[in-house]
């Protein structure tokens, strides 16, 4: 199962396991909010930024907008936009932006 801590500076605000798909939005005022499902969404404006799906064998994230700084395993990645990552069993993923620190275990 796929486990996320979320920090907002350098304080863990929340820890959540993953069981099928992960979102992340950004609201009109500019904060960062997360939900599992669309019915789940707090808000119904804001940009979409991040998309996980953890279903099956083959974790994968959608999008990593160019704005977010991609950490695979503690290797800092270009900055730039990502789509489809796939092949991340086993792998520590980390999205940064702005003061928050989103840190995907995605377990074999």
């Amino acid at each position: 199962m796929t486990t996320i801590s979320i920090f907002r500076d350098s304080e863990q605000i929340d820890t959540l396991p993953i069981k099928k798909q992960f979102y992340i939005n950004e609201n009109p005022e500019g904060e960062l909010y997360w939900y599992e499902s669309i019915e789940d969404a707090p808000y119904r404006t804001g940009v979409f930024q991040i998309w996980l799906q953890s279903i099956g064998y083959n974790p994968k994230i959608f999008l990593v907008p160019p704005n977010w700084q991609l950490i695979i395993d503690d290797v800092w990645m270009e900055k730039k936009a990502y789509f489809n990552l796939e092949n991340l069993k086993g792998k520590k993923i980390e999205l940064r932006y702005k003061e928050y620190r989103f840190v995907f275990q995605i377990d074999e």
